[in-house]
C-alpha cells in the first residue's frame, strides 16, 4: 500500500487530534506556530522520511482507506514523475474539477484523473524527490497552490486531480490578506507563461500571464464640447492600462482626443444608448466598460480583467463612488456579449437610465453579478462636487424625468433603492 507523510499546518488542536486519530500520529507531521502556509509545508516536507507528501489543512476529514484510492488514480495517471496532485482545481481548460465535500456543496466534476492548471489548497500530494518546495517570499495562507502548480509546470512537469474524495469542513475566506497574496502573484508570473496558455485560473480567481490583459481591456467613452474633460479621462484610463475608445461629436475635442484614444470616431450627437450599442462593435475586446467622459478609473485593468474571466457569461456591476445603490456603467464580457448583443442598450432613453434598464433586464435572467470588493469607478458628477451642471449635463437633466417614467414603466414594482440588496455579490 501507498506510503505518505501528511504535513498539517495547525492552529486549533481539537481539529488536528481528529484528524491525527484518524491517520495515526506516526504518519502526521503538524507544523505550529509558523507566519504562512509556505514556511509550515516546507519545514514539512524537509522532516519527511517518505517520496509522497500530503500537504493539508488541519479540517480535512480523509475516508477510511483514501491512499488506497490515491494509488489507484496514480496508475491511472500513469506518470510517475507528476508534480503536484490535488482533489479538487481547474483542469486546462479552465474548469473546474475534482471530488470533494465541502460547504460550497460542489458536485464532482470533470473527467477524472484530469491535468490541472491550479489545485485548491486543501489537500496538495507532491513528490519529494521532486525537489519542489513553496515560495517563502508569498506571505499568509492564499495561492501557494497555485504558485507551487506554475513552479512545477516550469520545470516540466504535469499537475494533475485526481478522483478521491474526501471531506473539507471549511468553505475558505477571501480577505485583505487574500489581495495582498493575489499582487504577489501578478507581480511573480506576469508576463511568464509556463502553461502555454496566457493564463491561470483557479478555484477563486483568475491570472493572465501573458502580460498583455490591457489589449483585451477596453472603455468606451461617449464624449463632446469638454476637450479638457475627455483627455483627462482618456488619460487616466490608459494609465491604468486599458484601451479607450472615444466617439466625439465636435472638432475640437476629437482633435485633442487624436493622441491619446487607442480608436476614435467622430460623428453627430447621439444617445447614450445608440452610441455604445454602436462603439461595441468596432473594437476587438474581451471585456468591455461601457463608460463616460465623468468616469474614472480606481482598479486598475488586472482587476477589472480578472473579474470578466471569472464571470464569463455575466453582466457585471462595481462600485462608481456615486450611485452604487443603483446599477450603472455595465462592464461586459465577450462571451455575455456574443449571445446577448449587439443591440445590448435600449436606444428608446433619451439619455439616463440607459444603463439601469440593461442591469435590470439581465436581473431578472440572474446574469449580473456585483463585484464591490474592488474600488471599481468613480463617478465625477457635476452633482457629487455641488458644481453647476455644465450644457451637456443639462441635455440629461432635461430628459430625466422622461427617462425615468420609461423605467418604471418598463420595470413595475422595481425600488431602485433595493437593486443592491437583490443581486449576490461575485467572487
Amino acid at each position: 500500500m501507498l506510503k505518505a507523510t501528511f504535513v498539517i499546518p495547525v492552529n486549533d488542536e481539537g481539529l488536528y487530534a481528529k484528524l491525527e486519530k484518524k491517520l495515526g500520529a506516526e504518519n502526521c507531521l503538524p507544523q505550529r506556530g509558523f507566519d504562512s502556509a509556505a514556511k509550515a509545508l516546507n519545514a514539512g516536507i524537509t522532516q519527511a522520511k517518505t517520496d509522497i507528501i500530503v500537504c493539508c489543512h488541519q479540517d480535512v476529514d480523509f475516508p477510511r482507506n483514501w491512499l488506497k484510492t490515491v494509488e489507484h488514480q496514480l496508475g491511472l495517471i500513469g506518470d510517475k514523475d507528476f508534480g503536484v496532485i490535488g482533489t479538487f482545481g481547474c483542469d486546462m481548460d479552465g474548469e473546474y474539477a475534482g471530488n470533494v465535500e465541502d460547504p460550497h456543496d460542489n458536485p464532482k466534476t470533470g473527467n477524472l484523473p484530469c491535468e490541472a492548471m491550479s489545485l485548491d489548497e486543501h489537500c496538495l500530494i507532491i513528490r519529494k524527490d521532486s525537489g519542489l518546495k513553496f515560495d517563502e517570499t508569498l506571505i499568509g495562507w492564499h495561492f501557494y497552490g497555485a504558485d507551487i502548480c506554475l513552479e512545477a509546470a516550469s520545470k516540466g512537469l504535469k499537475n494533475y486531480i485526481i478522483d478521491a474524495r474526501l471531506k473539507h469542513l471549511s468553505p475558505g475566506k477571501i480577505d485583505e490578506s487574500f489581495k495582498k497574496a493575489k499582487i504577489w502573484m501578478l507581480n511573480k508570473w506576469s508576463g511568464r507563461n509556463p502553461l502555454g496558455c496566457g493564463y491561470l485560473r483557479t478555484t477563486c480567481d483568475y491570472f493572465p500571464l501573458s502580460g498583455e490583459p490591457s489589449g483585451q481591456v477596453w472603455v468606451n467613452i461617449p464624449t463632446g464640447n469638454r476637450a479638457k474633460q475627455a483627455v483627462e479621462c482618456a488619460k487616466a484610463w490608459r494609465d491604468k492600462g486599458f484601451c479607450v475608445g472615444a466617439w466625439s461629436w465636435d472638432d475640437e475635442t476629437t482633435k485633442a482626443l487624436e493622441p491619446i484614444a487607442d480608436a476614435l470616431w467622430q460623428g453627430p450627437m447621439k444617445s447614450f444608448a445608440a452610441l455604445h450599442n454602436w462603439m461595441a462593435l468596432q473594437t476587438n475586446w474581451e471585456v468591455l466598460i461601457c463608460g463616460a467622459d465623468d468616469l474614472w478609473p480606481k482598479s486598475d485593468v488586472e482587476e477589472i480583467y480578472s473579474k470578466g474571466a471569472l464571470n464569463r457569461g455575466k453582466l457585471i456591476w462595481v462600485k462608481d463612488g456615486l450611485f452604487n445603490l443603483q446599477m450603472t456603467h455595465p462592464i461586459i464580457t465577450r462571451q455575455w456579449y456574443d449571445y446577448n448583443g449587439p443591440g445590448i442598450f435600449c436606444e428608446a432613453f433619451r439619455h439616463n437610465c440607459t444603463d439601469t434598464d440593461l442591469f435590470l433586464a439581465q436581473l431578472k435572467k440572474n446574469n449580473v453579478v456585483k463585484c464591490f470588493d474592488i474600488d471599481g469607478f468613480d463617478h465625477r458628477h457635476w452633482s457629487k462636487s455641488k458644481d453647476k451642471p455644465d450644457k451637456i449635463y443639462k441635455i440629461g437633466l432635461d430628459t430625466f424625468n422622461a427617462d425615468m417614467q420609461l423605467l418604471g414603466t418598463i420595470h413595475k414594482k422595481v425600488d431602485l433603492r433595493a437593486i443592491g440588496d437583490l443581486v449576490p455579490v461575485g467572487l
